[in-house]
């Protein structure tokens, strides 16, 4: 942990438009008692389905098309029928029938099987056997690549695992007879818990780790841009970059993204729960930070966010 985190002038409307754009992809979900079924790809949802697939695949990893041979086994069973095909082909940019571009016959050749069980099972095991997208490293990939923090955990595991506890303490319901003050937000009593907490062992000793914590700003969006500069992450990647760090705890930010989605439905001013989504970003935020040791290839990491404005 040899880098410093240098003060720096946050370009508030930059800054403020890549933060938002980071929450905004974040899906809300709803308590169980309450529980509403939401896309999770809800917040990608005025992108183009490949453009939404592109990026998913190099943020998150994961694939939002079914492999084809879900596509096959509904088109077989009559529920993806050839008018729902040419309906498709209708509103895609591409229109059917233009010279090299898809048809409606292409379309059902690719949905046929080969003939006979064995090659049936081949196609299918050839599809699903498709792996998924390679995703752009977070600072947790370089350090589980590096080595593990011990006890059969991985840094990623360890990284989830800490700020899960915290966020359930802190969004308690009155279940725990034990109650975490949360005026501070989420961001400065995870701030306060973590310079407290002597069971994480730091590549740089616990003391470092306090100092630099401590030097952070109160506010989550200040302390998320300082963040930024000490990482060095390229500008034009900063956007997608921190939409992979909240991506990378899917369960919480979706949890704070509801309390986002209440406050706007409410009409309501942002309170210190309804920003919870931008605290929670600089936490997830501040552990690459302070995972980001020297020994790492931070220059080849840099350089592969620096190409996502090109992809």
């Amino acid at each position: 942990m040899s880098h410093t985190l240098t003060t720096a002038t946050p370009d508030d409307t930059a800054l403020a438009t890549q933060i938002e754009a980071a929450c905004g992809s974040i899906a809300p979900t709803w308590p169980l008692e309450s529980f509403i079924a939401v896309n999770p790809y809800w917040g990608w949802r005025d992108q183009p389905i490949a453009d939404a697939a592109a990026a998913l695949g190099v943020l998150a990893g994961t694939r939002l098309m079914a492999p084809r041979s879900v596509c096959r086994q509904a088109h077989a069973a009559g529920r993806l029928r050839p008018e729902d095909l040419q309906a498709a082909l209708a509103a895609s940019p591409q229109r059917a029938g233009a010279a090299g571009e898809i048809d409606l016959q292409m379309l059902l050749d690719a949905l046929t099987p080969p003939r006979g069980p064995a090659a049936d099972a081949a196609a299918t095991a050839a599809d699903e056997s498709t792996p998924m997208p390679a995703r752009l490293p977070l600072i947790t990939d370089l350090c589980d690549a590096a080595g593990s923090p011990g006890l059969g955990q991985s840094w990623t595991g360890l990284v989830t695992h800490q700020i899960s506890q915290h966020a359930a303490a802190f969004f308690d319901r009155g279940q725990a007879q034990w109650q975490m003050p949360t005026a501070a937000g989420l961001w400065n009593t995870w701030r306060r818990q973590l310079q407290a907490d002597r069971g994480l062992q730091w590549p740089g000793g616990h003391a470092a780790m306090v100092a630099r914590v401590r030097a952070l700003p109160p506010t989550p969006v200040a302390a998320i841009d300082r963040l930024l500069h000490a990482l060095q992450v390229p500008q034009p990647a900063r956007e997608g970059y921190l939409q992979a760090v909240l991506l990378a705890i899917p369960g919480w930010a979706s949890w704070c993204a509801q309390l986002r989605w209440q406050a706007a439905l409410a009409g309501r001013p942002a309170a210190a729960d309804d920003e919870a989504l931008t605290h929670l970003l600089a936490v997830r935020l501040c552990w690459e930070a302070l995972l980001a040791d020297a020994s790492l290839p931070l220059a080849d990491w840099r350089s592969g966010w620096a190409g996502l404005a090109g992809r």
